[in-house]
């Protein structure tokens, strides 16, 4: 998992200023991003007991890291950024750290777990393909950036249908389709 993310994110940094749409398009550019979840995955389920324990001595202040990780993303990466290039490493380590450091650490028990957070994050998914469909079809529409109404309502919209692909398609496929109805068979006394 290490050796493919790194030599995947070395291409992404060796051709981010020379062909920044195939760092961004190419899977064997943007691979690295994955393995960072791989190596998450691998982490929570085959712990390497050393990572583990300084996780576990750590768990609020990696989770503090991690947070500031994605907030300094958020306002540090714009148009001008050469995306992903090493810009993606502040969100993907950010998520990564707060993955690993659990229910416990303190930003996900004293933030992440509020209702309205929890709620954005069980649609987050569908909010990624809503929202993008519905405001790239609003831009093709207008010929240009929408006005800032049109894209307010664009994004309640996309809140809505994220709701609604979660509740009556995402969570059938995951959990099962629960049915009050009882199967009955029929008796040969009829």
């Amino acid at each position: 998992i290490l050796g493919l993310g790194l030599a995947s994110f070395a291409l992404n940094i060796a051709r981010i200023s020379t062909d920044p749409s195939y760092v961004f398009y190419s899977p064997l550019a943007r691979s690295w991003e994955l393995a960072i979840g791989a190596f998450v995955a691998y982490q929570l389920f085959q712990p390497i007991k050393p990572l583990q324990v300084l996780i576990n001595r750590h768990k609020s202040i990696l989770s503090i890291i991690g947070l500031v990780l994605l907030i300094g993303a958020f306002f540090l990466i714009n148009q001008s950024s050469a995306f992903p290039g090493w810009w993606a490493l502040l969100p993907c380590l950010g998520t990564a750290l707060l993955i690993l450091t659990g229910k416990e650490s303190w930003v996900n028990q004293a933030l992440l777990s509020r209702k309205v957070l929890v709620w954005f994050g069980l649609i987050s998914f569908p909010l990624y393909l809503w929202h993008w469909a519905i405001l790239s079809f609003l831009r093709i529409i207008e010929s240009e950036t929408p006005a800032l109404e049109l894209r307010i309502g664009a994004v309640a919209l996309a809140l809505i249908l994220s709701t609604l692909t979660y509740q009556f398609v995402e969570k059938p496929i995951r959990f099962g389709f629960r049915s009050q109805a009882k199967p009955t068979i029929p008796s040969n006394d009829d």
